[in-house]
């Protein structure tokens, strides 16, 4: 009998959050927060793969379905980040915000809302579309709200006000509608795409249960890349729609089926867990990529199976 995985969909819960209610850190402490969150951007991964590494490594241990495993799958976002050496923005927070409040700094993981999965069905089903950070900061007599995110791979704190600007990178990074509810974040990339995301001034509570899961059912888009210091990036990505990887390591940039990224794999095993500093890299990428009819089919929403399906069918 085939178990029903909508059932083991859970909300997000979350709280609203008031600036004058957040304990604040002293403004002399900014350029401590500012040196934890490069170091979270440069030693740990942006990762969106290894969700599907750890699920696949345990239906193989456990002999399980893969509908099962997903069911019975308790994210850790902070262990997993730790095993594979990389998180998506939330596991990625979430290890900033430890590494902040060892150090007696609060901060909080606060979501963006709107349109980002590809169909709307995916986006109600998400509720969220990510997660970062937002701490205060002393500065004279009041506390400015400053916003965290490794996750995006912005190294450099952003004060949360109107028309505030910073540079990491390469792209530009713009606030603006700020208010005491919410706030826009605008990427704005060399060849100048814009990229818009409304964070809510609240707290999410149950990250892993939630977002982290609700994930696994409606991304079609996964990456990898690990940032250098001198801001120049080493990446792997797969589209579903398009059922392609793309390889931009050590300036090379290649674009290839399953079968050619299998054999790329094989060949640049040592070289993957070098760059990526992930020893279960190769066979995590092997699994991932054996099974990626068995994810359209077992695991993704039935509105996204049906676009794929589609999809795959034209081409």
């Amino acid at each position: 009998m085939e178990r029903d995985l909508g059932q083991s969909r859970i909300s997000a819960q979350v709280k609203d959050l008031e600036v004058g209610r957040i304990h604040p850190f002293e403004e002399f402490r900014l350029p401590e927060v500012a040196g934890e969150l490069r170091t979270v951007v440069l030693d740990y991964n942006f990762d969106t793969f290894s969700f599907f590494f750890e699920l696949f490594e345990r239906a193989e241990k456990e002999g399980s379905s893969l509908p099962d495993t997903f069911i019975n799958f308790d994210i850790d976002s902070l262990s997993l980040a730790r095993k594979y050496h990389g998180a998506n923005c939330t596991g990625l927070s979430m290890m900033l915000r430890d590494r902040l409040r060892a150090s007696g700094i609060a901060s909080h993981l606060t979501p963006s809302y709107g349109n980002y999965f590809v169909t709307e069905e995916a986006d109600t089903y998400s509720e969220i579309r990510t997660i970062d950070l937002v701490g205060v900061v002393q500065e004279e007599n009041s506390g400015v709200p400053v916003f965290l995110a490794p996750g995006l791979t912005i190294d450099k704190p952003i004060m949360v006000a109107e028309g505030y600007q910073v540079e990491s990178f390469g792209n530009r990074y713009l606030v603006t509608k700020a208010t005491s509810q919410d706030f826009e974040i605008l990427t704005i990339k060399p060849n100048s795409d814009t990229i818009s995301r409304i964070f809510v001034m609240q707290e999410v509570l149950n990250p892993d249960e939630s977002l982290q899961k609700n994930l696994i059912r409606t991304r079609t888009r996964y990456q990898m890349t690990r940032q250098y210091e001198q801001g120049t990036r080493d990446y792997i990505t797969f589209d579903f729609p398009q059922r392609t990887f793309r390889i931009g390591i050590g300036g090379q940039d290649l674009t290839t089926n399953e079968a050619g990224f299998l054999e790329y794999v094989h060949k640049n095993g040592q070289m993957l867990e070098d760059r990526f500093r992930n020893p279960e890299i190769r066979q995590g990428f092997e699994r991932f990529t054996e099974n990626i009819d068995n994810i359209s089919e077992q695991l993704l929403l039935p509105e996204i199976q049906n676009i794929l399906t589609k999809i795959w069918k034209s081409s």
